[in-house]
C-alpha cells in the first residue's frame, strides 16, 4: 500500500533555514491568510515560526487538498501575535506573494522535501534548507503561472 502523503509538521533539528512551510486547511481561512498577508500557525510551531527570518521564502501548503499554493516572501521575522496568544493561531509571519501560481499537488515535490522516519515517510518537515527551497521554486517556475 502506497504511502499517504500529508502535511502534519513535524520539527526537525534544523541546519541552517533557508525557507518554511505554512501548513492550513484550505478553504475560508486560506483564502483570509493569503487575502490579508499574515500566514499564521497553531500555538505549538510559535518556536519554529520565531526562526523565519524578514525576506524569507515562505510556501503554502493545503493539507485538504494537498497542494501548495505559491511563493511568498516574508515581510518581518516570525512572531507571536500577543493580541491573539489564546487564540488557536497565535504564530504569525506577514508575506508578500512572489508571483501567481497555479496550485501544485504534493507529488511534484515529495523527492524534495523531508520526511520524518518514525512516521513511515508520511510526514514532512516544515523547515526547508536552501537546495530544498530552490528546487521547489524550480517546480513552481516550470508549471504554468496564472
Amino acid at each position: 500500500m502506497a504511502p499517504t502523503w500529508n502535511a502534519m509538521s513535524m520539527s526537525k533539528p534544523p541546519a541552517e533555514m533557508s525557507g518554511f512551510i505554512f501548513i492550513c486547511k484550505g478553504g475560508e481561512d486560506m483564502k483570509k491568510m493569503i487575502r490579508e498577508g499574515k500566514f499564521r500557525m497553531k500555538a505549538n510551531e510559535i518556536q519554529k515560526v520565531k526562526r523565519i527570518k524578514k525576506g524569507m521564502t515562505i510556501f503554502l501548503y493545503d493539507y485538504s487538498e494537498m497542494r501548495f499554493h505559491g511563493i511568498w516572501k516574508s515581510k518581518t521575522p516570525g512572531y507571536k501575535n500577543e493580541a491573539k496568544k489564546y487564540a488557536a493561531t497565535p504564530a504569525e509571519i506577514q508575506v508578500e506573494r512572489q508571483n501567481e501560481y497555479n496550485s501544485l499537488p504534493i507529488g511534484y515535490f515529495k523527492t524534495i522535501l523531508h520526511y520524518s522516519h518514525k512516521c513511515n515517510n508520511t510526514r514532512f518537515y516544515t523547515e526547508l534548507d536552501g537546495d530544498q527551497v530552490q528546487k521547489m521554486a524550480e517546480v513552481f517556475n516550470k508549471g504554468i503561472r496564472v
